[in-house]
């Protein structure tokens, strides 16, 4: 029989030679140091070159094409499960993107591949600075990552968490200044997130946008951040939408009355001979308050009124607004008037809606 490792005869029921197979160990090893050792150190080549430069440390091992991809793909692998997270992203994407095509595809169809990107890419952008000369090449590097749509999902629900929480501490104090307006800005197109159904589905984010149009109220500046097509309200003259919220369900309260009947009195016998009678009333009717819906629509608000628009449409002027109270889910408002009205519209946050009415009141 033959060695598997130099191919020369083994001698009966024997396929290796021991001193090629401890040869083959050693080149193994030193395979996967040198490996090891780029990723810590960032300095990556293309895997032509890597394979090159260990010419010498394969030809002495006998170490097959199919064992030194094997080797490189679970080092990945490993690397993938517990590697750090501060290492140049740019460099890595390099050189698995020059593997084989074969070898390339079962590296970054592996679940690990795909977490570790993600997990990256939340470290990187948590910190990122925009002045960085290579901001450019991450959002290729993103975008690469992004041609396979499950790795494309996990890497945008990374950053936007980190949006989100970059736009709250940003709204910690208030309204959003130029500079943190500019940074979300510079967030969102360096990280790819441009019109992606992610960050528009985003409530922070749609925070985001409120505050820049709260900001411009307070300014006295005239609000055009919001554009919508085949609108079905007339706006009066200068009237401006500035949000619209849609699924919203909307309740007017209404006064209902009943009609309670009486009783003709029964006699109750105490004990022999003695007798209690219990004494009629009359019918009277009685009044209680109810929520009649007025189905489900959409909740405008513009700089003069509030609109609902649903199978019942209702118009309330800020300036008639009487009082409201916010809750989690929506708002009650009471329109003036000679018998002051609430209506109740649920399903969304009233954060925007409360302070865009204040500023307009001012």
């Amino acid at each position: 029989m033959k060695c598997k490792y130099c191919h020369k005869p083994a001698g009966f029921f024997s396929f290796k030679h021991k001193e090629c197979e401890q040869k083959n160990i050693i080149s193994i090893n030193e395979i996967r140091k040198k490996l090891i050792k780029k990723l810590s150190e960032s300095s990556f080549i293309e895997y032509d070159s890597f394979k090159s430069e260990l010419s010498d440390t394969i030809s002495f091992g006998y170490v097959s094409d199919n064992d030194f991809d094997k080797n490189i793909k679970d080092i990945f692998i490993d690397f993938f499960k517990n590697g750090k997270k501060t290492i140049d992203g740019i460099n890595l994407k390099k050189f698995i993107f020059s593997l084989p095509e074969y070898l390339k595809n079962i590296i970054v169809k592996n679940d690990l591949y795909k977490n570790f990107w993600s997990d990256f890419l939340k470290s990187y952008y948590t910190n990122i600075e925009f002045s960085n000369e290579k901001m450019d090449e991450y959002k290729n590097l993103i975008l690469d990552l992004k041609s396979d749509n499950d790795t494309s999902n996990i890497i945008e629900k990374k950053l936007i968490s980190v949006l989100e929480s970059k736009i709250l501490d940003f709204l910690s104090d208030g309204i959003i200044n130029e500079d943190e307006k500019e940074y979300i800005y510079n967030f969102i197109e360096y990280s790819t997130l441009s019109n992606t159904e992610t960050l528009n589905e985003s409530n922070v984010f749609q925070k985001f946008l409120q505050s820049l149009i709260l900001r411009d109220i307070q300014e006295g500046k005239v609000v055009e951040r919001c554009k919508i097509e085949n609108l079905t309200i007339l706006l009066s003259k200068n009237e401006r939408v500035l949000w619209l919220f849609n699924y919203v369900e909307g309740y007017e309260e209404k006064t209902g009355s009943k009609y309670i009947s009486g009783s003709r009195g029964i006699s109750m016998k105490i004990c022999k001979g003695v007798y209690y009678r219990v004494g009629e009333t009359n019918g009277h009717s009685v009044e209680y308050e109810y929520d009649k819906e007025l189905g489900k629509g959409s909740f405008i608000v513009t700089n003069k009124n509030l609109y609902f628009i649903g199978p019942k449409q209702v118009k309330i002027g800020i300036s008639k607004v009487l009082s409201f109270e916010p809750y989690s889910d929506g708002i009650v408002i009471v329109k003036d008037g000679v018998n002051p009205k609430p209506y109740k519209f649920r399903g969304f946050d009233p954060w925007f809606v409360i302070n865009a009415m204040q500023l307009l009141a001012e």
